[in-house]
């Protein structure tokens, strides 16, 4: 080779002239990872199931509370599902705790993947609706929750249709009227529930063309109860010449209320009993001397009202047909139930039951 070239192995391979240097490097390092990775593709597609278990106790005595709603929700993560690469698949699950306080989500879906590449996947689960718990999905086996009793503070506003063609539902509303607060404190202390006022209003309504709607004072329960009752017997189903009533004008006044207001969990709860729609506001057909003042000018105005009132404490139950403005109210309006089937179905009923365990599930 000629005196003026020199070849050395350095980092590579460098060729050296007096006009130019040249180096070529030669890689010596073997994609190991990729062959590591082949080997572990078996195992990340591996899918598996695991249980965890809640746990529902009395804070004070440590004693298990049956009959308690519990969720659970995750999100589960394949390397491949479904056609999918890189899935993630949120899962929801309900059940309610047996005699021992506990209820066990079986079977919860998972994968190698997702422990190795999202070991921290994290849970929510709630008991009675209220009492939340998180942690690590992966590792949790057992869930606790320790309940004590929650102070609170109810008011109940029943408006009832009493024209004619209540007459054969009359005797069975002003019954359910004057159990439904009972049946809420029985509920209350399955639901750990501590009432501490509760009180009970009413207003009956039939058409102001006939007669004015009458509006009962606010009775504290139980303390003011034989006045309650009184006020509810003395109710008589009779008039009414046309279809629809009064049943806006009655809502108005019940949204329109001295509500208590405390700092403890707040319930306010408007039931409607009628079997008929209602006339719009401000009807000039509507409007005799009996037209309550102060009411809104349309629906919208008494929408805004609804909107006004405390949004985590107001709740509204309409038995009551699909007919305007049950049905409009139902759809437009939160926390309203609208239950349009045979009142003396519901009223003794599943559909009553399941309303009385709502009213409490989310205090």
């Amino acid at each position: 080779m000629a005196d003026n070239k020199d070849i050395r192995y350095k980092k590579g391979l460098k060729f050296h002239s007096g006009v130019y240097d040249y180096t070529v490097r030669i890689r010596r390092r073997f994609p190991w990872w990729w062959l590591l990775l082949l080997l572990l593709l078996p195992l990340l597609l591996i899918r598996c199931e695991r249980d965890i278990t809640a746990v529902v106790l009395d804070k004070k005595t440590s004693e298990p509370i049956p009959g308690i709603e519990v969720t659970f929700d995750y999100t589960a993560h394949f390397l491949y599902n479904d056609g999918d690469f890189f899935a993630s698949v949120p899962h929801h699950y309900e059940g309610v705790t047996d005699n021992e306080g506990k209820y066990v989500f079986a079977d919860l879906e998972c994968s190698v993947f997702s422990y190795i590449f999202y070991c921290l996947s994290r849970f929510t689960a709630t008991a009675d609706m209220i009492n939340t718990v998180t942690g690590n999905f992966h590792t949790t086996n057992t869930v606790y929750f320790y309940l004590e009793d929650l102070e609170c503070d109810i008011d109940i506003v029943m408006c009832i249709d009493n024209t004619g063609s209540m007459d054969g539902l009359i005797g069975m509303v002003k019954t359910n009227a004057l159990r439904f607060h009972d049946d809420l404190k029985e509920a209350a202390i399955r639901h750990k529930r501590d009432i501490k006022s509760m009180r009970v209003q009413i207003i009956s309504f039939g058409d102001l063309m006939e007669k004015s709607i009458e509006k009962s004072k606010f009775f504290v329960i139980p303390e003011e109860s034989a006045q309650l009752n009184g006020f509810v017997n003395a109710i008589v189903a009779d008039g009414g010449g046309d279809e629809e009533e009064s049943g806006l004008e009655a809502l108005a006044m019940a949204i329109d209320n001295d509500w208590v207001n405390t700092d403890r969990a707040l319930r306010h709860i408007i039931v409607v009993y009628t079997d008929a729609g209602a006339h719009y506001l401000n009807n000039p057909f509507t409007h005799t001397s009996y037209y309550p003042k102060g009411m809104p000018s349309d629906l919208d105005e008494l929408t805004d009202r609804w909107n006004a009132m405390n949004p985590d404490s107001r709740r509204l139950i309409i038995y009551g047909p699909s007919d305007y403005p049950w049905k409009r109210i139902s759809r437009n309006w939160d926390q309203v139930q609208l239950i349009d089937e045979d009142l003396d179905k519901v009223i003794s009923g599943k559909a009553y039951n399941d309303i009385i365990e709502d009213l409490l599930k989310t205090l």
